[in-house]
């Protein structure tokens, strides 16, 4: 037997050591002297830590597997991800727009949503797919609501034909979102939206506004609130910076009521324009200029809001999870579709024609189509940390664009094992298991459907 390499430990006072397993989720609390003999091969104890899963059999055994399921689960064909940009136009001047350089403009023209269709139809002939997902992405997707409701009209109709699940979401800055659109865009199937605020009415105006510099919060909210009056559900993030944090306060008390989500997003620097502070905008109102969190420093943000927005056993537990994937993007079968047809594999990478896969009008053979460019079992950084199974890799992007890429738990995991701990009571040493190891046969028997972005240790509310 050895150690299993996916334990964190935590000294928790003079005579208790935490030891959080994040393949198997489980929680033991050691004494000193069973944890001196864990260090020691863990022979005393042997039966209790193998049944905690902090030991195993073959530690490389215990690696390779899990290698092996994410390798089956980012080709897996049950699931049919796209995310469509119909045009890079938006009706907003973000002073800290990632795609401000752009110079793409125009809608989708049809011969390029016919040729979605076709590509669509493609990989149906080849997988048999049993979901689709379509995100509508921009600029500012609902300038071209037009187009967004003439595409799902087919892709409904081809789904429901052949009994398959469809269903869509939305980013949006929600500005031009009235009740009537609302209602077009739930008749859609879009289901879910991701709102952005930068902050409350000042803030927000300030570096959020219109494209003739009239503030757009006011509009914003309301298509929010059109949207949930819709039976959409919607999510806003708020892009934080250091002189945001009052106002995310604000906004989660503003809409505790209204049933919508707030979760905080970190402003980051994608295009070396944030560098050293360096502000995009310059301006008199000192309420453009940007001061942007570290990685270190927003992971303990996060932690702070996620103590003071109150948790339970339940919550962290769900926090900690094992998840499938990071993101969408590890997916062979996803695919980012911008309104020239270009075809990429990060919507981050859309416009910058050097990432591009192929273009939807090429002569396209999907038998042969692989299109997985990352894989986290190849790096060897992530080969060797304990949070790999939580985090799979963290986001392909931000490691090839943040001078520090890593993952925000790999700073405030120690702080959290530590609250989960305080969720029980004390315990009877030398070796209790606080959380029982998760059956990975279990977890694994559903189909891969969504993503790890919902893993946002910050957003998990207590379950009741």
């Amino acid at each position: 037997m050895e150690l299993s390499p996916f334990n964190v430990v935590v000294e928790n006072g003079a005579d208790e050591y935490l030891v959080f397993n994040t393949l198997r989720s489980s929680l033991v609390v050691l004494s000193a002297d069973a944890y001196s003999d864990l260090e020691a091969g863990g022979k005393q104890f042997s039966e209790a830590f193998l049944n905690a899963g902090i030991m195993t059999h073959n530690a490389q055994a215990d690696y390779d597997l899990q290698r092996k399921q994410f390798d089956k689960d980012v080709r897996s064909k049950d699931l049919l991800a796209l995310c469509i940009a119909p045009s890079y136009d938006c009706n907003l001047a973000c002073t800290y727009c990632y795609e401000k350089n752009q110079s793409i403009s125009g809608a989708m023209t049809p011969e390029i949503l016919d040729r979605i269709f076709w590509f669509v139809g493609e990989i149906y002939q080849r997988d048999h797919f049993k979901y689709l997902h379509v995100q509508w992405y921009g600029g500012e997707p609902v300038i071209s609501i037009d187009t967004i409701e003439s595409l799902s009209a087919k892709l409904i109709a081809f789904c429901d034909a052949r009994g398959i699940a469809y269903g869509a979401e939305l980013i949006s800055n929600t500005t031009l979102i009235d009740q009537e659109k609302a209602v077009r865009l739930a008749a859609s199937r879009v289901t879910t939206t991701m709102a952005a605020l930068a902050g409350c009415k000042q803030l927000h105006d300030c570096r959020r506004p219109k494209r003739g510099g009239q503030g757009s919060f006011d509009e914003a909210v309301q298509g929010i609130l059109n949207l949930r009056d819709a039976g959409v559900q919607v999510n806003v993030t708020v892009n934080m910076d250091k002189k945001t944090l009052d106002d995310y306060r604000s906004l989660r008390k503003r809409f505790a009521g209204e049933g919508v989500a707030v979760t905080p997003t970190p402003i980051q620097d994608y295009t070396d324009d944030l560098s050293a502070n360096a502000h995009i905008a310059k301006s008199e109102n000192e309420s453009t200029n940007l001061d942007v969190y570290t990685r270190e420093e927003y992971s303990w943000l996060t932690y702070e809001l996620f103590k003071e927005e109150g948790y339970n056993a339940q919550s962290l537990k769900r926090s900690l999870g094992v998840i499938r994937n990071f993101c969408r993007g590890q997916l062979e079968n996803y695919f980012v579709i911008d309104a020239p047809g270009d075809v990429y594999k990060c919507d981050g990478r859309m416009g910058y024609k050097e990432y591009a896969l192929f273009n939807i009008n090429d002569d396209i053979d999907v038998e042969t189509l692989s299109t997985i460019n990352y894989n986290p079992f190849d790096d060897q950084l992530c080969k060797t940390c304990a949070i790999l199974p939580i985090c799979k890799g963290q986001c392909a992007w931000d490691r090839a664009t943040q001078e520090d890429g890593s993952h925000p738990l790999l700073y405030t995991i120690h702080a959290y094992i530590k609250d989960y701990r305080s969720c029980f009571e004390d315990v009877e040493k030398p070796v209790s298991v606080l959380v029982e190891p998760t059956n990975l046969d279990q977890l694994y028997a559903n189909p891969v459907i969504g993503d790890g972005l919902t893993f946002a240790i910050y957003a998990s509310a207590p379950s009741e």
